[in-house]
């Protein structure tokens, strides 16, 4: 329906950008930030200062940074994806590994180019380690917008790995890797490896077996845990209530669920009104938006044809929007401008016909908002016409049924996947 600039907002107001749907795994963040330290290092000893002049597309510094961030990536995506079979790697939540496979399996040899537009991923330098987790990393105050770390992360750099088994010696390892085997690759528009001949080199064996001791495991020593959990901003307000009610559910044995989570988290929050008022705003906030999610949803499903054919049904699910969105319940400290069309739209006391128009329409502002195509439109005569059908999870296809459950799911979750993701590596 395009709700998710509105939930997101709220969720953002706890974690600050620093968690989201794509920050669910501390080695991955823990793999970006070596890498950033690691080139920066090069770049502050001048080791990279004549790329530039060899490589033809390596123009400012940032390209080769960039180029040589993909490099990496591809590079640790390879090792492991051979190393899998072999139990040696852990390879959940490593991006890149089904493709790396179909690589492997191909005929074609595989080439691996230090070019930010290049990867093993279409388009990697967004979609890859680095590009899903850089928002968040810019957020914990570790890089900036050229993906470099800030000065004082750079000059913990050593400091901040010498606790992890063998990340030194990968660094000296990487090093001498780029030096010997990329920047003295054949002059061109930017350095390009034959993977079958470099991964017998005896540079690239310290390498491999560099990211094989250091990153094969998904849980990190105790030094780092506690870094991430302090930079994640776990350790206060209400994205630190979240994180411990996510460890005591999942002692429980209860998968994430994020209504329980928060009302946990409110819990431990009465001493600070602040921290407790956004996960109060939460807690009154989703009702609402789930039911209008689910409006929206049912009206798109598949057979849903004409409104005079659903009116009984629709009649009673605006009843209660109506009254989950009222004056009352939405009062909040900052309404969030979205919220307020949303708002102005569900309690409109125009004729059925003309409220599901005002939806239908809303939906349509926010997609070409967005610059996507409608899912569907409301013709004359009350017929809906549809371009894309939406889902109902199975068993709340009847709006009665789904009205009637005593504990209704969340549409929406506020990150507390990705929480309960992270915890389950930060935690002792």
């Amino acid at each position: 329906m395009g709700l998710q600039v509105i939930w997101t907002h709220y969720a953002r107001a706890i974690f600050e950008d620093k968690v989201s749907t794509l920050i669910t795994d501390a080695r991955i963040l823990s793999i970006n930030l070596f890498h950033a330290c690691l080139l920066s290092e090069l770049q502050e000893k001048n080791q990279l200062l004549k790329a530039k002049e060899r490589f033809s597309s390596w123009k400012t510094d940032r390209d080769v940074r960039f180029g040589l961030l993909i490099l990496l990536e591809d590079i640790l995506t390879h090792v492991f994806y051979e190393q899998i079979e072999q139990g040696s790697v852990d390879s959940a939540g490593l991006v890149g590994m089904v493709k790396a496979g179909q690589v492997h399996r191909g005929k074609a040899e595989i080439r691996l180019r230090a070019e930010q537009k290049s990867g093993i991923l279409i388009n990697q330098i967004q979609l890859g380690m680095m590009g899903r987790n850089k928002g968040g990393l810019i957020s914990m105050g570790l890089l900036n917008a050229d993906l470099v770390p800030v000065p004082e992360i750079r000059g913990q750099f050593p400091e901040l790995f010498q606790s992890w088994p063998g990340a030194l010696k990968l660094k000296e390892s990487l090093s001498c890797f780029i030096s010997e085997e990329v920047l003295s690759a054949k002059k061109g528009n930017f350095p390009e490896l034959q993977y079958e001949y470099i991964r017998t080199r005896d540079s690239f064996l310290d390498v491999r077996k560099g990211y094989i001791e250091v990153f094969g495991k998904r849980k990190l020593p105790l030094p780092m845990r506690e870094f991430w959990i302090s930079r994640l901003g776990f350790r206060s307000g209400a994205a630190k209530a979240i994180y411990e009610a996510c460890g005591v559910l999942q002692t429980e044995g209860n998968p994430a669920d994020p209504e329980k989570i928060m009302q946990l988290a409110g819990k431990a929050l009465t001493s600070t009104p602040g921290e407790s008022e956004k996960i109060d705003t939460i807690l009154r906030l989703e009702p609402f938006l789930s039911l209008a999610e689910y409006v929206f949803r049912f009206i798109n499903q598949k057979d849903a044809r004409r409104i005079s054919d659903l009116e009984p049904e629709l009649s009673l699910l605006r009843q209660q929007l109506v009254a989950a969105g009222s004056p009352e319940r939405m009062q909040m400290a900052s309404q969030h401008r979205r919220l307020k069309s949303l708002l102005r739209v569900i309690n409109a006391t125009d004729p059925l016909h003309n409220w599901l128009a005002g939806i239908v329409q809303y939906h349509r502002e926010t997609m070409e908002m967005r610059k996507n195509t409608p899912w569907l439109e409301l013709q004359p005569q009350g017929v809906l016409n549809h371009f894309q059908y939406a889902s109902l999870p199975e068993g709340m296809q009847d709006p009665r049924q789904f009205l009637a459950m005593e504990n209704r799911p969340w549409f929406h979750r506020y990150y507390v996947d990705s929480v309960q993701s992270l915890r389950s590596l930060l935690s002792p």
